[in-house]
């Protein structure tokens, strides 16, 4: 009595089991398409790898490929060659890498739109507009807040500390009104 061997199927055995017959293994063989079984003795072996294989090269014969189209699919598979490398197009471009942003708020903000259905591009522009737009703000104004010069002794950046604060109660005020949505005061 022979003991066989769990997952290792004679060529009769491979054929019943992939739903093949045993003249196609040879003809898959002979193509290319299917490696060689581990052979013992003048027995070839095949094992669940080469089931698996059988079935994708029925599956393609079924979509009407052909045998030597099926030949290089499994060729470029095996080397691991992406679609792109395999159809001979240029692969499609890679998204641009985007910096974190130094404003971790900022990066919040371009997270936030992006859970609520943004793509990742548009949020960074929104970002970078809104960026723009306060450095105009900031620019335009500066000479305003910081024209009189600080009393001695007095902390220059109290002055900027409380217009960061007016400017983000206005803007809270605004993003509140033309969002839709009414808050009080500066809750957050």
């Amino acid at each position: 009595m022979t003991v066989k061997v769990a997952d290792e199927y004679t060529i009769d055995e491979l054929a019943r089991a992939a739903g093949s017959t045993v003249r196609s293994v040879r003809v898959y063989h002979e193509r290319g398409l299917l490696p060689p079984p581990d052979v013992r003795g003048r027995t070839g072996y095949y094992g669940t790898d080469h089931i698996d294989r059988l079935q994708t090269i029925q599956r393609l014969l079924s979509r009407g490929m052909k045998l030597n189209g099926i030949r290089e699919l499994l060729d470029a598979w095996d080397r691991g060659d992406g679609l792109a490398q395999l159809l001979g197009v240029a692969a499609p471009p890679a998204e641009p890498a985007t910096a974190p942003d130094p404003n971790p708020r900022c990066g919040d903000l371009a997270a936030r739109l992006v859970e609520l259905g943004a793509g990742e591009a548009e949020a960074h522009a929104v970002i970078d507009e809104l960026r723009t737009e306060c450095d105009a703000l900031a620019r335009h104004h500066a000479a305003a807040l910081f024209r009189h010069p600080a009393p001695a002794g007095a902390d220059v950046d109290l002055t900027r500390v409380i217009a960061t604060r007016a400017v983000a109660e206005l803007v809270d005020r605004a993003l509140a009104e033309y969002g839709g949505t009414a808050t009080t005061g500066t809750e957050r």
